[in-house]
């Protein structure tokens, strides 16, 4: 995996781990007035570990596809 690839999955990442942690913690926030919620924390975990998966893999993908287009249309 080259620099570029890295430095996309790394800043997906912590762009998905900031976003998805945002939204388990209003997620969690909303379920404090609700008479039923999640027992637990897991599902909050969950949401936040599939963001910073999904944060990773867009990311490099995004910065693959910036890189290939580069090489492409380079002058």
């Amino acid at each position: 995996m080259s620099r570029p690839v890295r430095l996309g999955a790394l800043y997906g990442a912590l762009f998905g781990l900031i976003f998805f942690s945002i939204y388990a913690g209003i997620s969690w926030w909303i379920c404090m007035g609700l008479r039923e919620c999640a027992s637990g924390w897991a599902p909050y975990i969950a949401v936040i570990a599939f963001g910073l998966a999904l944060g990773s893999i867009v990311g490099a993908v995004i910065v693959a596809a910036a890189v290939a287009l580069y090489r492409v249309t380079r002058v």
